[in-house]
């Protein structure tokens, strides 16, 4: 029920945006007298707004607002993170949409430049990179990583598995066909 009184809000500050009555500039609400808006939680540290009764998590707006102004961006089953880890940095570049299942796994990889954006779940063109599971994501990395000389025993330290399971990966035995290009690529070396 919060989520959908969240979103509920969300459209209605959009709109208000839309209006003049609202302004957002550098990942902050002003009102229509440039006095920035929001509150820090104390136990979240999450900036948030208080808009015609609703409270709205800052992050979600703005990455709302940069992502085609509207409310219909943000999937019920993701959440909006912070590549910095800074979550009163509400600007484009720092907000991030990732699915809620694999997200700490996923925010790692993409802050460690161990990853590629196609985890990221922001709205796409027509054309969309292949829709690889978090699982399949985490098995191209790890070949990747193999690819680029790393060693079997430090990729499984890295991503905390066990040897089997990187082992598993380059067999093809684990997310066999998200990683048939790179496995060809590896036994070509």
């Amino acid at each position: 029920m919060a989520k959908s009184k969240m979103l509920e809000g969300i459209k209605v500050t959009l709109e208000l945006v839309k209006e003049g009555a609202y302004t957002i500039q550098n990942g902050e609400l002003f009102n229509k007298s440039g006095v920035r808006l929001g509150r820090v939680g104390k136990d979240s540290g999450n900036v948030f707004y208080v808009v015609k009764g609703y409270h709205i998590l800052a992050g979600r707006l703005m990455y709302a607002y940069y992502n085609g102004n509207t409310a219909d961006v943000l999937k019920e089953d993701s959440v909006i993170t912070y590549l910095d880890g800074n979550k009163q940095n509400n600007t484009k570049s720092n907000l991030l949409q990732l699915p809620r299942k694999g997200m700490k796994q996923a925010l790692r990889a993409l802050r460690t430049g161990l990853c590629c954006p196609l985890v990221v779940s922001a709205p796409t063109t027509a054309t969309t990179a292949t829709a690889y599971t978090e699982a399949q994501l985490q098995a191209r990395r790890i070949m990747e990583l193999l690819l680029a000389g790393k060693t079997v025993k430090e990729v499984a330290m890295e991503y905390d598995i066990k040897t089997q399971k990187v082992r598993d990966i380059i067999r093809g035995k684990s997310s066999g066909k998200a990683t048939a290009d790179l496995r060809a690529e590896f036994d070509a070396m």
